[in-house]
């Protein structure tokens, strides 16, 4: 049992294992590696790809468990197409929903996160700067050019276009200063997306790829579906906008595109996204891909401190029992691991999905369980005593 006067803060495991971080997990936002699904992300990657070329953005919608590498692999594409300037990665989570929720709802998430990637204001100073030709050719957003022009005219101010642009309900004196007719709604929400969209595309040469996770929170409106639906079927064709939806299917539910919210399985959503679009199965991990997997994320995690804390491992176990790429694992604590996992999979109902957040909370518990015990890396004693794999 250990000392509470001594018990370690945090920053321990990092120290031990010469970690980069203080807990043993990637961070999915910010993903440069998958550790399998490999060939479809490499699909994923490519289709992304030709959408480039075509100027017409990829649509996407991903739906498996909670936990299996969805976002990631969302991040893991458009990551790989930031880092070649190819597109402006936009990731954001859908805010929780009520019966009565609006599209309008989604939207104010939509533009603070654009505006907290200094896209809005930057772009829009940019298109009056030259006068851009695409912001008159959408006519019907004359009312987001008004409000603009009030802002550049310093007739408003920065938060009141904000405000508005997000849809905030305003007074009559500020709708007034802007020079708009009323509060924005879904139809010109909407025109303004794509109005932001095309001249990203026209002026800065680049994609904003959207990524909205858990759209599962879209399953409790009901009253505002129908808004909902018409909305998505205008991103949908939207073709400077690339946009990935990633849904969570609850424990109980079956695979299948009939779990979806009712705006994601519209007729008319599915027709413009494309049905090919929904991936419903992606494949799970395997325990063959369990090692990789471990390495993958190993890798990731070295800090400056890792060749220290490698040469402690090997002086305490010795150098037959402690691999690079297995580190913080000695080789029988991985072996001990992966019993503990195939056991796991083993014994639950057939099909059941192994999943890499599981793996790294379970490995991140052997890390403080082998600190606890004041080792230098993680053996059999310590993979028994964290317990059984369970996820």
């Amino acid at each position: 049992m250990s000392d509470e006067k001594n018990l370690p803060k945090g920053k321990d495991i990092k120290r031990q294992f010469g970690f980069n971080r203080e807990d043993y997990n990637v961070n999915e936002i910010t993903a440069d590696f998958v550790a399998f699904n490999k060939d479809l992300a490499k699909n994923l990657l490519r289709r992304a790809e030709r959408g480039l070329i075509t100027g017409k953005g990829l649509k996407l919608v991903l739906l498996h468990k909670r936990g299996d590498g969805k976002t990631h692999m969302a991040n893991y594409v458009a990551n790989t197409l930031s880092q070649r300037d190819l597109v402006k990665k936009i990731y954001l989570v859908n805010p929780a929903m009520s019966r009565g929720s609006r599209y309008i709802e989604l939207h104010k998430v939509i533009i603070k996160a654009l505006r907290d990637n200094n896209i809005i204001l930057n772009i829009f100073n940019k298109a009056f700067a030259k006068r851009t030709k695409g912001m008159s050719d959408i006519s019907s957003s004359r009312n987001v050019l008004n409000a603009f022009e009030a802002y550049q005219s310093k007739k408003a101010t920065e938060t009141e276009l904000i405000r508005y642009i997000s849809g905030d309900k305003l007074t009559s004196a500020v709708l007034e200063k802007l020079n708009v007719t009323g509060t924005l709604d879904t139809h010109e929400a909407l025109k303004l997306l794509q109005m932001i969209a095309d001249l990203f595309w026209n002026i800065d040469g680049k994609m904003i790829m959207l990524i909205i996770d858990e759209v599962d929170n879209l399953k409790e409106v009901t009253l505002g579906a129908r808004d909902f639906k018409e909305a998505f079927r205008q991103i949908a064709e939207i073709s400077k906008l690339s946009i990935m939806f990633i849904f969570n299917v609850a424990p109980e539910e079956k695979l299948s595109i009939e779990v979806l919210p009712s705006p994601l399985k519209d007729t008319g959503v599915v027709t413009r996204i494309g049905s090919r679009n929904y991936m419903i199965a992606p494949e799970t991990m395997r325990i063959s891909e369990l090692r990789t997997f471990i390495a993958e994320v190993n890798q990731r995690l070295r800090g400056d401190d890792f060749k220290n804390a490698l040469a402690r491992a090997v002086k305490d176990f010795g150098k037959e029992e402690i691999d690079a790429e297995l580190f913080p694992f000695t080789n029988k604590g991985f072996k001990s691991f992966e019993r503990n996992v195939q056991k796991f999979l083993s014994e639950s109902e057939k099909g059941r999905a192994l999943l890499p957040r599981s793996v790294l909370s379970y490995v991140n518990d052997c890390c403080a369980e082998a600190v606890l015990s004041g080792k230098t890396a993680i053996d059999e004693k310590v993979v028994e005593d964290v317990g059984v794999f369970s996820q």
